[in-house]
């Protein structure tokens, strides 16, 4: 599988629980992909090791063989080699899950809000350039989320 292909399976099966944004890099084949406006954190898609300036909680790469986490100081980053995908999403899911217990649903909902609001003014590549998927079936029924139009350009190209 593609870089592509698994950044869009992983989209497909997240979109049922989250509000997801996808963002193709220009330069690599590697694929962002934002969870709740990142409040439930970011997945990166790549065949290849990572900007160390950039730091992501969820990791699924082609180059690996074996799931695997790495403690960063007080974070905890997890990588999945593709054949990992079914762990990914289950592992997001719950891990968001859990985030709620921690935080509250109000609170939950209430980051996600400000998140909205930061991206709509942001200048950097992934809001401008990002693909906002159809809207999770938890969300429908939300009334505070509305917008269906995120990003700026959707230049991503599924």
């Amino acid at each position: 599988m593609t870089t592509y292909e698994v950044a869009d399976e992983l989209c497909n099966r997240l979109s049922e629980f989250f509000i997801v944004h996808k963002y193709c890099a220009t330069t690599t084949k590697s694929v962002y992909i934002k969870l709740d406006y990142g409040v439930a954190n970011s997945i990166r898609v790549s065949d290849h090791n990572g900007i160390e300036k950039y730091k992501y909680k969820y990791n699924i790469r082609k180059d690996i063989e074996e799931k695997y986490e790495e403690m960063e100081g007080t974070y905890l980053r997890k990588y999945y080699p593709f054949k990992d995908i079914g762990d990914l999403v289950i592992d997001v899911v719950v891990d968001r899950e859990m985030k709620k217990v921690t935080i509250g649903k109000e609170e939950y909902y209430k980051q996600m809000e400000e998140k909205k609001k930061q991206s709509e003014s942001a200048t950097n590549s992934f809001w401008l350039y990002c693909t906002k998927l159809k809207r999770g079936k938890e969300y429908e029924k939300r009334e505070a989320i509305k917008d269906e139009n995120d990003c700026k350009y959707n230049l991503c190209n599924s």
